[in-house]
């Protein structure tokens, strides 16, 4: 009797269960906390905007879809790069726009808090690019 009653209770699961579509994670609030996040643009080989790194540059995302390029020893004192960002998270693609530069990218996520940005045809920048958070303390 048991047996019948799991058994009833499993197909009654399957079966409702059977026509469930999942949505993707909105992967929005990984860039911004929902708030603001700043993240540190993380490969020595790449130039932005002429700017040389190991010169790190921070990429500050805002939950409002702005999005600030300055470099770091420049946060909150200088002259800074604004723009407006999306993130589509059906396809993990990231696009950021500034007055002069569209980037685009393909998002592979490597660890937990690190991105790996993959430049897309379209873009003005056609390098990868590490985002890492930028360190707590």
């Amino acid at each position: 009797m048991i047996k019948i009653g799991v058994g009833v209770l499993l197909i009654f699961f399957f079966v409702n269960c059977s026509n469930t579509v999942l949505e993707p994670v909105n992967l929005t609030g990984f860039f911004n906390d929902n708030s603001s996040k700043i993240w540190v643009l993380n490969h020595p080989e790449n130039e932005i905007n002429t700017v040389k790194l190991p010169e790190k540059l921070a990429l500050i995302f805002y939950n409002s879809g702005n999005v600030i390029l300055q470099k770091i020893s420049d946060l909150g004192s200088k002259q800074l790069t604004r723009g407006t960002f999306f993130v589509n998270s059906k396809q993990q693609l990231l696009e950021i726009n500034f007055i002069k530069n569209k980037w685009k990218f393909k998002l592979k996520f490597l660890k937990e808090n690190t991105v790996l940005l993959s430049p897309m045809k379209g873009s003005t920048i056609m390098k990868k690019i590490l985002l890492k958070p930028f360190p707590e303390y």
